[in-house]
């Protein structure tokens, strides 16, 4: 149905993993699973000791994209890390408590 998962990238700040391979089937969009499974990723970044959790997107991705903005995630105005996903013009940013 879908997955994702964090990850130390090349070149982020100390403290900080990247949320990757966000995912989720046409069939298991639109039932809140995305959001559980984002839930997921910021629980297990906190356990494991992360400070903040960076994410490269695009623009086109209108449901995930707020999705992103209504956990606390922030737009940066570039890119962080070496990740090499050179489509990705949307960066965001999140504090973790």
């Amino acid at each position: 149905m879908g997955g994702s998962g964090i990850y130390p990238t090349a070149n982020l700040p100390e403290g900080t993993c990247e949320l990757v391979k966000f995912y989720l089937s046409p069939a298991a969009r639109g039932k809140g699973i995305g959001k559980e499974l984002l839930q997921k990723c910021i629980t297990a970044a906190k356990e494991m000791g992360y400070k903040k959790i960076y994410l490269e997107t695009m623009p086109e991705l209108t449901i995930a994209i707020p999705m992103y903005e209504r956990s606390g995630f922030r737009y940066l105005s570039s890119a962080r890390g070496n990740s090499g996903h050179t489509g990705c013009d949307v960066w965001m940013l999140k504090e973790l408590d």
